[in-house]
């Protein structure tokens, strides 16, 4: 038997690499690794690598066939079951990836430079590709091709994360995690998400519009370092600048050369004429390129020197004026415009007159439009720019922004909801905003825009916190770069008015898409400015916010305080439905701090006041609250029938998040009664519901429960295949209550097939990852007690101690390595 075949990877590679004489560090230069990813494969925390990971440690210890054959046989193989779990996984998480866009027109040229960089991704020759070049070069669009043609080489992606809306280079790790599905944990550094979601799989990130957050790049480098199967593709206007990057600068198209010019046929192979034609002819499809005007559209892309933008916004020209017209105005218009700053590169410095040259061609109206829509961060609907850019004299704005589109200066696609959406490119957004600010007007614009943002919050916030969510939730995911431009004003300009309406009525939001680290902030700065008189509730619904992100926090001295303060305040009679969320808010926080005779005590206030209002939603809310309560008491028959109630209630109003909350628990009813087919139907449909909604979270908790029932039913495979789903979103979670319920549940299933000693190691390990014993909220406390009192009993005392104190020693990878 060989070497190979007995010893760990790890081991067999370090005997390799001494064997070659050379350092972590030697090896990891010679084969593009970092010396942290030769340590971690080395000491066993990484113990299958991937192919191309395996090829290049190969070739740098240049291993002969034979070796090179034995090398490969050491890395432990996957169980057949593994393998399916992962593919599972993997479809489910591509349900919630952030896809990159679908062009709508084929790509044009480009096809050497998409072709290298996607064989540097593939081989994994590296690991960081940054496309850069000036604005309207055409590097999201070479990026969008080259992430097509990776799409069957990595495990997880291409994920497309759009940064361009961002300026807090804080904020680019954050928006990663919401690009992969993820749900921010406010207890929990972002960068440990993203890392445990892609531990163990090849994953591309496309990072689009890196340049003003080039801040960010120790975050990107240490994510890279952390992630031994992450490839990034990076857009931006320069490189990073960081170790192991290829940084690859995007062409021009290009042109036609002298001797192509005889002929349309001839002109047509160039890159940047078929472009020029491609998008000619999707503004006028009967243009036809004839022969005599070969030489005079040649001469065009030339004097655009092939930017893919330039070139976009001269073509729509083409329908309003011929080839030679459009020639002799170019010439014209760019030989004044050329004389701008000498700072900017020459291609920026044509493209900019480009631009410049387009705008001039505008109408008045259409100019002041143009300039005025410069307002918007990451688009805008007609509705908002009618409100903002509009005035009595002018309110003809559908109609500018139809032109604009028109002109490509602008434009238009359908959002999910089938609404038009308007947007700029970044270049052309940039012209306009600087046309703004020589206009006197941009102040007022500014707060225009944010008064129209904070009442759409508060058109938003009694929805949030309904069964009428999904939409209004959709909505401000599409307008949260326009309500952070918005919150970032007020906060400036000390408009503290439209601050607190804001922060205020955004806190179920902040919750419900997990961005409490900025929700708090927010609530922060609004709590910190002085209240004029008439602004009391504003203020009350900010410390209602300020509460809910502190118990998110798990602070529960100050959620407390400030959810006190929030009642005080609201108690003045401004409104009773504020008043009743808050009062549940107190009271969740009275649970979560173990005081569930408080906890009831506001609940019961919270109830009496949405039934008042005669609330359907508000009750079925209070109802569920109510019964949490009750359940923790002890009182299992009343809680039961406020479950029931509160079910039919979300049921009524449409609000599945409510249903699948109150499914859990009223399978942990069941399951305390011992009702054990009724508690696996009740955990059933909250897994299914939670899975469609996205939320891992509870879905977890339901497939946990879910586990322990199959377990009782003697379905075991049923029981681990549950169990390992839900221990995977736990330690993307870095939860140690659910990390630790789930070794508890795959020792639970060794002590259930016999194996005593190997059930003994897991419950220690158990310990070990949640030593302080925390509960799950919303869980039963007792799920496999049973297996573990087995466990002890059918063991001798000698025996269980020695296999107890193994499994203290055990990492969670060798605990869940040893359960298979």
């Amino acid at each position: 038997m060989s070497n190979a075949s007995t010893e760990s990877f790890g081991i067999h590679l370090r005997r390799l690499r001494l064997a070659a004489g050379l350092s972590q560090e030697e090896l990891a230069e010679r084969a593009g690794l970092t010396a942290a990813a030769i340590g971690l494969l080395e000491r066993g925390e990484r113990r299958r690598p991937y192919p191309h990971t395996l090829r290049a440690l190969a070739d740098a210890l240049g291993l002969e066939p034979a070796a090179r054959a034995a090398f490969f046989a050491a890395v432990p193989r996957r169980a057949e079951g593994n393998i399916q779990r992962e593919r599972e996984d993997s479809r489910r998480d591509e349900q919630r990836w952030s896809r990159p866009p679908v062009p709508l027109a084929p790509m044009v040229g480009r096809e050497d430079l998409i072709a290298s960089v996607r064989d540097f991704l593939r081989d994994g020759a590296a690991r960081i590709v940054t496309l850069t070049g000036p604005g309207g070069i055409g590097k999201s669009r070479a990026a969008v091709e080259i992430a097509a043609r990776l799409r069957e080489d990595f495990d997880l992606g291409p994920v497309w994360v759009e940064l361009e809306a961002l300026t807090d280079p804080t904020e680019v790790l954050p928006a990663i995690g919401r690009a992969l599905g993820l749900i921010e944990r406010p207890t929990q550094d972002a960068a440990r998400i993203i890392e445990n979601h892609l531990e163990g799989r090849r994953s591309l990130l496309l990072l689009d519009g890196f340049d003003r957050l080039l801040a960010a790049t120790p975050l990107i480098t240490s994510l890279l370092h952390r992630c031994a199967g992450l490839a990034l593709l990076v857009t931006s206007r320069e490189a990073l600048r960081i170790r192991g990057e290829r940084a690859i600068e995007v062409p021009p198209l290009g042109l036609p050369g002298p001797e192509m010019t005889a002929s349309a046929a001839s002109v047509e192979r160039a890159e940047a004429v078929a472009l020029l034609l491609q998008r000619a002819r999707a503004a006028q499809p009967a243009f036809i390129l004839t022969d005599p005007d070969a030489e005079v559209v040649a001469a065009i892309c030339a004097r655009l020197d092939g930017i893919p933008l330039a070139l976009e916004l001269a073509a729509v020209q083409l329908k309003y004026h011929s080839p030679q017209a459009l020639l002799k105005r170019l010439q014209r218009r760019l030989s004044v415009l050329e004389e701008g700053p000498r700072d900017l590169p020459v291609r920026q410095r044509d493209l900019r007159a480009t631009i410049a040259w387009s705008y001039e061609s505008l109408d008045p109206h259409e100019q002041r439009v143009f300039r005025r829509c410069s307002i918007f961060r990451g688009g805008f609907t007609a509705e908002a720019a009618e409100a903002i850019c509009g005035e009595e004299a002018t309110p003809q704005v559908r109609g500018a922004l139809s032109s604009l589109v028109d002109k490509s200066l602008v434009r238009a696609a359908p959002d999910p909801a089938g609404e038009t959406r308007f947007s700029m490119l970044e270049t052309i957004l940039e012209y306009a905003g600087e046309r703004l600010a020589e206009d006197t007007d941009g102040p007022e614009l500014a707060r225009r825009h944010a008064q129209f943002h904070r009442d759409l919050v508060e058109a938003a916030s009694p929805h949030l916190a309904g069964g009428s969510r999904s939409a209004w939730l959709s909505q401000l995911d599409r307008e949260i770069a326009n309500l952070r431009a918005a919150l970032a004003w007020a906060a400036a300009n000390e408009e503290v008015e439209i601050l607190l309406g804001l922060a205020g009525g955004l806190a179920w939001y902040w919750i419900l898409r997990g961005i409490v680290r900025e929700g708090s902030s927010w609530t922060q700065r609004a709590l910190a400015c002085p209240v004029r008189p008439g602004m009391e509730a504003a203020r009350g619904q900010v410390l209602y916010a300020a509460a809910a992100m502190a118990w998110k926090f798990e602070d529960f001295p100050l959620a407390r305080r400030r959810a006190g303060e929030a009642v005080a305040l609201l108690r003045n009679g401004f409104d009773s439905r504020r008043l009743a969320l808050a009062l549940a808010l107190s009271g969740l926080i009275a649970s979560s701090a173990g005081d569930p005779g408080r906890a009831a005590e506001s609940h019961q206030e919270s109830l009496a006041i949405f039934r008042d209002l005669e609330d359907s939603w508000g009750i079925a809310y209070a109802e569920s609250n109510l019964a949490d309560a009750l359940l923790q008491i002890g009182e299992t028959a009343a809680a039961k029938e406020r479950y029931l109630d509160a079910l039919r209630r979300f049921a009524e109003t449409g609000d599945d998040w409510g249903r699948g909350i109150v499914l859990l628990t009223l399978g942990n009813v069941a399951w305390v009664e011992g009702r054990m087919d009724a508690a696996r139907r009740r955990y059933e449909e909250c897994v299914e519901l939670f899975r469609g909604m996205g939320n891992d979270e509870n879905a977890a908790r339901g497939l946990l429960c879910l586990s322990a029932v199959y377990l009782r039913q003697e379905r075991i495979a049923d029981a681990e295949r549950v169990l390992r789903e839900s221990l995977r979103t736990w330690r993307v979670f870095e939860s140690k209550a659910g990390l630790g319920a789930c070794l508890e549940g795959l020792a639970a299933i060794r002590a259930a097939l016999g194996n005593l000693r190997a059930a003994a190691r897991l419950f220690a390990a158990a310990e070990v990852q949640n030593p302080d014993r925390l509960s799950l909220y919303a869980m039963p406390g007792d799920l496999f007690a049973p297996y573990r009192t087995r466990t002890e009993e059918g063991l001798e005392a000698a025996e269980f101690a020695e296999c107890w104190a193994e499994g203290e020693t055990m990492s969670l990878q060798d605990s869940i390595d040893s359960s298979g």
